[in-house]
């Protein structure tokens, strides 16, 4: 009886540890995070480095917009998929000089290097 308790435990744990072995990767762990905007023909500004938060999607109509309350002085990266080069402003009305400059079809992961990183409060297409 002893013997056969031990045999079945034996076969019990070589299962589990088969199943552990051997289970997929969960959805979570293979996700392939696009921004929202990659594949749009807008301006995109982003709360956070990496295309991630909150984020303004400006139509692509030529003139001066502010950002607006959601994304005044914080926006860290932009994707334009635009035509147009977009200036962003570190004041609102687009007043003063253009602090940072998207060229059409490009895109910043992270406005730090530009020395623009939570300042955008108006840009003009």
């Amino acid at each position: 009886m002893k013997r056969t308790v031990t045999l079945a435990l034996g076969a019990l744990s070589l299962s589990v540890a088969s199943l552990v072995a051997f289970t997929p990767a969960s959805q979570a762990d293979t996700r392939i995070d696009v921004p929202q905007c990659k594949f749009s023909t807008e301006f995109c500004l982003y709360e956070h480095d990496d295309f991630d938060g909150d984020y303004l999607t400006t139509p692509q109509d030529e003139g001066c917009d502010n950002v607006g309350s959601l994304m005044n002085n914080k926006g860290s990266s932009m994707i334009n998929q635009s035509r147009n080069r977009v200036r962003l402003y570190d004041k609102a009305n687009c007043a003063g000089s253009s602090g940072y400059a998207a060229k059409p079809k490009s895109e910043d992961k992270d406005l730090t290097g530009n020395g623009f990183d939570n300042k955008a409060t108006s840009m003009r297409f």
